[in-house]
């Protein structure tokens, strides 16, 4: 029997594969258009997701722009860098302040009596005790090696608020620790030893002290008759509100000057500028129909995401009511909308505006930014927002256009099966036809022959 995979057309002469092939491939059309709208959808839900992208963009620079944080910038300079460095926060209050550093903070440090060697071995027993850096009890040490080089390792692996290290002074080698924290309450209570280490460090009385424990100390005001500061640490943040110091060398009538810094709020109000630009360009190049080649953008006849960004425009390039004179509009702070519908920012007019009362601009960004806010919503809310619903309808659709065109090439197999069969029965009536007819023939030219 013939297989019906293998129709040949051996007796019929037709090439029945090809015609099968051909009847399917007639008889797909329906799944082929739903292929074309799959796709379709698919270039939409792309960019869809791809337009939601820029948006949110826009409504994080928005959200930016609304926070008092974006217009405190402070920069702060010191007229004496050698002296002390500075940085400040949002809350610096603008304004210069005279600072002396008298001297730094230390960290206590003493020194054992020398050692003719720092590799020999000063016995086989005995521990260290240390106290320091403000710890409330000692901690104890039990070296493995006992030379001087080794005692010191056992007190830097043993975390003790301390560092030790062997230094040759010339006369000896001496075991000098130090504190790991600076101040006068941070210095070395005790360092004691015992047994093979009870003459390296007998106690904290009898070794060298090399420097003491001392806090910083600053004058406000006028170096001698100021008002003294002093700090535990080389980092002083108590001496200026919302301003850190650094203290590197003594120093005299050093001018810390705090001023109002435009580079933070510039930035923020930029990023917004090119996040909204960004977001228009895209919509405009992907909702438009070409004349030429006579094709529509993913997003042609779209019309939410236009009216929205429209809206969005309007908010953040209109008069805002109820500001002060000259602070109505970001126009007003360099912010301007060119013919393309892209806004643009001037950062010299922009800076001006903000040094001239960064209050105002602040409270003219929040004004602006939440009217912004709402259309942005709209459009980007997680759950019901129109790009969250506009995404979910096109999945929809994509799964409802996947699931038919896997029904219907699943009738399509057996609607295959159906024709090899039809195609394969033809050809063995065919071939029946065929061999009767040649029997037939032979019959006929037998009797012919008989009557000669």
């Amino acid at each position: 029997m013939a297989s019906l995979l293998s129709v040949g057309g051996l007796s019929t002469g037709i090439d029945t594969k090809t015609l099968v092939e051909q009847l399917i491939n007639a008889d797909r059309a329906p799944a082929r258009l739903s292929e074309a709208r799959r796709a379709t959808a698919q270039a939409r839900l792309a960019s869809v997701q791809a337009m939601n992208t820029k948006l949110l963009a826009v409504k994080d620079a928005v959200d930016a722009v609304k926070l008092p944080d974006s217009f405190r910038g402070r920069s702060v300079t010191s007229s004496q860098e050698t002296a002390l460095t500075a940085t400040s926060g949002s809350s610096a209050l603008a304004g210069s302040t005279t600072v002396s550093v008298k001297h730094l903070a230390a960290a206590h440090q003493v020194a054992s009596d020398p050692q003719t060697s720092a590799t020999d071995s000063m016995g086989s027993a005995g521990a260290i005790y240390i106290q320091a850096a403000g710890a409330t009890t000692a901690t104890t040490i039990t070296p493995t090696d006992y030379s001087l080089n080794g005692v010191a390792t056992a007190i830097n692996e043993a975390n003790a608020g301390v560092t030790a290290s062997v230094i040759n002074d010339g006369v000896g080698f001496r075991l000098l620790l130090t504190s790991t924290a600076t101040g006068s309450a941070k210095g070395i209570a005790m360092a004691q030893g015992d047994g093979a280490l009870a003459t390296l460090l007998p106690d904290l009385a009898s070794l060298t002290e090399v420097t003491p424990a001392r806090n910083a100390l600053l004058m406000l005001g006028d170096p001698v008759t100021g008002l003294p500061v002093e700090s535990a640490s080389n980092t002083v943040d108590q001496v200026i509100p919302g301003v850190t110091l650094t203290l590197k060398a003594p120093g005299d009538n050093i001018a810390v000057t705090v001023s109002k810094d435009p580079a933070i709020a510039r930035n923020a109000a930029q990023q917004m500028v090119d996040a909204f630009n960004g977001a228009l360009s895209y919509l405009t190049a992907n909702n438009r129909f070409d004349l030429n080649t006579k094709q529509s953008g993913p997003l042609f006849n779209d019309y939410e995401i236009p009216r929205q960004l429209d809206r969005i425009e309007r908010a953040l390039t209109g008069t805002v009511a109820g500001q002060p004179t000259g602070f109505t509009s970001l126009k007003d702070l360099g912010i301007t909308l060119g013919s393309d519908g892209k806004l643009a920012l001037n950062a010299t007019t922009f800076d001006a505006k903000f040094a001239e009362n960064s209050e105002e601009v602040a409270d003219l960004f929040l004004a602006v930014g939440s009217a912004a806010s709402e259309p942005l919503e709209s459009l980007t809310r997680s759950i019901d927002g129109s790009m969250a619903l506009k995404e979910s309808q096109l999945k929809e659709s994509i799964e409802a256009y996947t699931e038919r065109i896997t029904a219907y090439d699943a009738r399509l197999e057996k609607r295959k099966a159906l024709y090899q069969a039809q195609f394969a029965e033809m050809e063995k009536l065919t071939a029946q036809f065929q061999s009767q007819g040649n029997a037939l023939t032979g019959f006929v030219n037998g009797l012919n022959k008989s009557s000669n």
